[in-house]
């Protein structure tokens, strides 16, 4: 686990595949989840608006060892993932990768596979994902969920 940062994430490997998880600690709380419930905010370039709660909770995790990662082994993937507020975050993270300049030639081995995560963007950031980005995010929910 990461314990220099203030969100805390599990970083695995499958070298057979040649991928690299990054996952996300889902909620811990009730009282954690109600605290992320904000207005939406702009990120980078994209279109539409985010969950300013997340995002919030997002700009605590430094990209720069991902892209030391990625820089290290050329040819793996990098997927970030969790379930609930973890796939939140996952999802959050994977959007900052993608806007960083420091990934610019990265970008198809970027990917994103939430489970049960809350919405993270309004219509028009959803569209733009779906029309850009669907190869590099993967979201399930369930009924319940």
């Amino acid at each position: 686990f990461s314990t220099n940062c203030k969100r805390q994430y599990l970083i695995a490997s499958k070298p057979k595949e040649k991928e690299i998880y990054v996952a996300f600690r889902g909620t811990e709380s009730w009282k954690a989840l109600l605290s992320s419930f904000q207005v939406y905010a702009h990120l980078n370039d994209f279109k539409g608006t985010f969950h300013a709660g997340y995002y919030q909770h997002a700009k605590l995790i430094p990209l720069a060892p991902f892209c030391s990662l990625l820089n290290k082994h050329q040819d793996y993937k990098l997927i970030f993932t969790g379930h609930s507020f973890g796939g939140a975050l996952a999802a959050m993270v994977t959007m900052n990768m993608l806007g960083d300049l420091r990934t610019i030639n990265f970008q198809d081995r970027i990917h994103c596979v939430a489970f049960g995560s809350p919405f993270i963007s309004n219509k028009a950031c959803s569209q733009y994902i779906n029309d850009r980005l669907k190869h590099n995010f993967q979201f399930y929910i369930n009924h319940s969920d």
